[in-house]
């Protein structure tokens, strides 16, 4: 891995959170809750928080909300969610950097989950030699290295969805 910090994008936090690519050891909140994940939710491509009807247990407590992502903590409140009554039903904030601890309307704090620690290199190298590269499509060179079954079912799938 490069020793260089990666340039995240909040897109790539959106994939790990809904495909739970985490460690699977316990899950922990900046404050050291618990949290399991029952269901990440639905990604909203629409305005507001990024993932809807997630359900999760944290600190042994069952929630059904929404979950926010962002690179850190701190875009929260660049972002202007403090004032945003579409951002009240947000029951977990995930983040690659957790720079300061942002409150809710009640002043309790957000529960927050940072992302860095619990993604594996592996998936991190991935991530920027896909968002590096310089060819057209990202992922063409690899593609010569997939069997030439998988690749015509491939294809197949992609003719069908399209």
């Amino acid at each position: 891995m490069s020793v260089f910090a990666p340039v995240i994008q909040e897109e790539f936090l959106y994939f790990i959170w809904q495909f739970q690519y985490v460690a699977t050891q316990t899950l922990t909140t900046s404050d050291g809750e618990i949290v399991e994940v029952l269901h990440p939710g639905f990604r909203n491509h629409n305005a507001g928080p990024d993932f809807l009807n997630a359900r999760l247990l944290i600190a042994g407590v069952e929630w059904v909300g929404t979950v926010e992502a962002h690179v850190k903590t701190s875009d929260w409140l660049a972002h202007r969610h403090q004032g945003d009554p579409a951002y009240d039903n947000v029951i977990l904030h995930i983040v690659w950097n957790n720079d300061r601890p942002v409150p809710r309307p009640d002043g309790t704090r957000l529960p927050t989950l940072e992302l860095a620690s619990l993604t594996s290199g592996t998936l991190l190298e991935k991530y920027q030699a896909l968002t590096q590269g310089t060819d057209a499509i990202p992922c063409a060179g690899q593609f010569r290295m997939v069997k030439p079954l998988r690749q015509t079912a491939m294809l197949d799938t992609a003719l069908m969805q399209r």
